[in-house]
């Protein structure tokens, strides 16, 4: 991981073509008798009321899925390769309440939900979340997903690419590139408990919303959250491996692109140095480094959606 000098710069090599990806670290789950599920298109959301005690594996429509998906129960489940895309028709004003404005929704599972290879996005101008769990008794693994223009306020959509609000057993992420100028993960034991979280291969980017959307976008710009509210060090158990967030927001430093900040004048506030922000008061191990991947995107365009095809898994 690069840490030399106050900031890494942006790499100069080509997104489109970093090295062979590596083998993922976390396989999917073994299924027994899982039940294919083909959600439709154009729902939103479309809401799959799962048997907690049985596997699935959910297929996502060859030419992408668009509206909302909400993962309802449930035990292990695996979505492999696809698209999600928000549609402008969303609710934008409840922050998330009527699930029309989150991608992915995993909600009361009860095994391993496995997330794998999948591109998120949205119509333009459309605020929305990525991946929202209120599953406590679950693992959900996130693995080679790309999340497009994360755009949210703090007065209407609290826009996240992954938040953990409702509690989730694990949370392991492997491969993660996402924009956007509100929240990026949002990890914090917040309404439910977080036992363990892993991030490796993350690069996050905080920017400016465009101009259409100038009105609707106030605050936000931290793309790693990590305690329970603003005055608290309430903190799951976090690892950091290979994470990287860029600010191109112009508005904050960088260093203020996480939470608790080290101007945040919390006990656990975050120390930086050399382009590495730590939290030495919070159980957290590794670092943010600023800046972006030296060989570009972890999830590049082009790899995740609906030609997906998995690089394997590490031996377990």
């Amino acid at each position: 991981m690069s840490g030399h000098g106050h900031a890494v710069p942006p790499s100069t090599a080509s997104p489109q073509s970093p090295p062979p990806p590596e083998n993922l670290a976390w396989a999917p789950p073994k299924l027994h008798r899982a039940k294919v599920v083909h959600p439709p298109s154009g729902e939103n959301p479309a809401i799959l009321s799962l048997d907690p005690q049985r596997d699935y594996v959910i297929k996502l429509p060859r030419h992408g899925l668009r509206g909302t998906l909400e993962i309802n129960g449930g035990h292990n489940v695996v979505v492999m390769g696809g698209e999600v895309k928000v549609p402008s028709t969303a609710n934008q004003t409840d922050n998330g309440a009527d699930g029309t404005d989150t991608a992915i929704y995993v909600r009361a599972s009860t095994g391993t939900v496995h997330i794998e290879g999948v591109l998120i996005k949205a119509d333009d101008d459309t605020l929305f979340d990525g991946i929202d769990v209120n599953a406590p008794e679950a693992t959900v693994q996130v693995e080679n997903v790309r999340v497009e223009d994360v755009y949210g306020s703090l007065t209407s959509m609290h826009a996240d690419v992954i938040q953990t609000w409702g509690g989730v057993k694990e949370l392991d992420v492997d491969g993660l590139t996402a924009r956007g100028d509100y929240q990026g993960l949002t990890v914090a034991p917040d309404l439910g408990e977080v036992g363990s979280v892993h991030l490796k291969h993350v690069d996050l980017t905080a920017e400016a919303a465009p101009q259409t959307l100038a009105r609707d976008t106030v605050g936000g710009g931290i793309m790693l959250w990590l305690t329970s509210g603003t005055d608290t060090c309430d903190s799951a158990t976090v690892t950091l491996k290979h994470v990287f967030i860029a600010n191109r927001t112009g508005r904050i430093r960088s260093a203020n692109t996480v939470w608790p900040s080290p101007t945040s004048r919390l006990a656990c506030a975050s120390t930086v140095s050399d382009g590495r922000i730590e939290w030495p008061g919070l159980p957290v191990s590794g670092a943010v480094t600023i800046g972006t991947p030296p060989h570009g995107s972890f999830v590049p365009e082009g790899v995740p959606g609906k030609n997906y095809h998995s690089p394997g898994y590490q031996p377990s």
